[in-house]
């Protein structure tokens, strides 16, 4: 299995496009912010949605096709964000495989879930 999520993690804290919409302070989390981030926006949240082996030799695994899910949350408009997190990511060798414009209707936010995919060979 290889792992991209370490990857993907530092592409998007340290894309300074990205950082300077969202804003100062903590606004990048793995699968949900913590508690003292819960009502911060704009925010993103990522996780790795699948990693199944693809290319095999000998019994062992040499490949991976890997999907990961990237959510933009706002109070606005989550256009400008997303934008920003899919230039990071078709960068790191991700195809945008989906997006949805969502509602929070209880909090009342924004929405934008974009999925995207790679195939990863090892070294």
């Amino acid at each position: 299995m290889i792992s991209m999520k370490n990857t993907v993690y530092s592409a998007l804290m340290t894309a300074t496009a990205l950082t300077t919409l969202l804003g100062s302070g903590q606004r990048i989390f793995f699968h949900f912010p913590d508690d003292a981030n819960v009502a911060t926006f704009p925010r993103v949240t990522y996780f790795e949605l699948d990693n199944l082996g693809n290319l095999y030799a000998d019994n062992t695994e040499y490949g991976s096709e890997i999907d990961y899910q990237v959510d933009v949350w706002h109070t606005s408009s989550t256009t400008a964000v997303a934008l920003q997190v899919d230039t990071i990511m078709t960068g790191l060798g991700f195809a945008r495989i989906g997006g949805a414009d969502l509602y929070e209707e209880a909090d009342h936010v924004f929405h934008k879930a974009l999925r995207y995919r790679t195939d990863r060979e090892t070294a």
